[in-house]
């Protein structure tokens, strides 16, 4: 885990409030702001490339291919002896020439490089392009979800209690997320158990119970 901090916003009923240092007021209202940690599996949101964006790629591919044309006739120009891989180099710079510049896009995460924590309810739903659920120690173990329209992105936690254990330590958390396909009357559920496993399903509740979430052998090492 890293030494930085995240800050979430906790609305405040304006009736409710005690006066006491630690309550802010912006124009959405009274709220407070509370330490978080990044917990083992996060989610971020990277959305679809603006107009602007578009334009900018557009712009960008032009000026590279006209670098790469330039470079082409240099390297045309000149003699074999002095280039013995002239016919390859020529052959990448036209390879080159045909791929694009991407366009950027922006994102969200749950919890920003700038100590900002998001809900999902922060997520602009209707610009997501794809939906990602990463290890926080380790981004190459994620799940992405490309998101199409009419798709509507949800995440959710579910706290199993393992009933054979009268003890608040054996309870286990899982990570749930999915998407909602209105056009189709369908939603699609991932689980992600404390070992990392991934199960897919068309179910919003399956049986945790079977899946042995708390281990009573290893149930001291879990405490």
């Amino acid at each position: 885990m890293s030494n930085k901090t995240w800050e979430k916003r906790i609305d405040i009923d304006k009736d409710a409030i005690e006066y006491h240092n630690d309550v802010f007021r912006d124009r959405a209202g009274y709220y407070k702001l509370e330490e978080v940690e990044p917990v083992r599996w996060v989610w971020g949101a990277i959305y679809k490339p603006t107009d602007a964006q578009i334009a900018a790629a557009e712009e960008a591919t032009e000026r590279k291919k006209q670098e790469l044309q330039d470079e082409l006739v240099r390297v045309s120009d000149m003699a074999e002896d002095d280039m013995p891989n002239k016919a390859k180099r020529m052959e990448e710079i036209k390879t080159e020439m045909q791929i694009p510049v991407e366009p950027e896009q922006d994102e969200i995460r749950q919890y920003d490089p700038d100590g900002t924590f998001h809900s999902i309810t922060d997520v602009d739903l209707d610009r997501v392009d794809k939906f990602v659920m990463h290890r926080w120690d380790d981004i190459t173990e994620r799940v992405i979800v490309p998101v199409r329209e009419n798709m509507k992105i949800f995440h959710v936690y579910k706290n199993f209690h393992d009933m054979r254990w009268n003890d608040a330590n054996t309870t286990a958390r899982v990570f749930c997320f999915g998407f909602e396909m209105e056009d189709l009357n369908r939603s699609v559920y991932y689980y992600i158990l404390p070992d990392d496993t991934v199960i897919l399903s068309d179910s919003p509740d399956i049986d945790l119970a079977q899946y042995n979430l708390i281990d009573p052998q290893n149930y001291e090492a879990q405490k």
